[in-house]
């Protein structure tokens, strides 16, 4: 009887034992999931922010020298780089602040 209450004892404390590890392997299967998932997002972001940095520093280029080079109204170069009249007097302003 005593061989009998010890074994399922150990029994029981075995199931638990494989519970707690099946338990751990599962919390730490998520969490490099969700760092895996974390990197790949930050990595999308960081291109399409760099993206729109270089075409905003191409856009600004080529307004600069509309306005510098060619001496061109806002509206014909609103129209030619396809910018925003709003950019293009803040390029005129930054220029005029002596600042690129």
């Amino acid at each position: 009887m005593y061989d009998v209450s010890l074994k399922r004892k150990w029994d029981a404390e075995a199931v638990r034992q494989y519970q707690e590890q099946q338990l751990n392997e599962a919390i730490q299967k998520g969490i490099e999931q969700g760092i895996e998932q974390g990197i790949e997002q930050g990595i999308e972001t960081g291109i399409e922010q760099g993206i729109e940095q270089g075409a905003e520093a191409k856009s600004y280029d080529v307004v600069e020298n509309l306005i510098t080079e060619l001496k061109l109204s806002d509206d014909i170069i609103v129209r030619v780089a396809e910018v925003s009249l709003d950019f293009v007097q803040q390029v005129r302003a930054d220029l005029a602040r002596g600042k690129k």
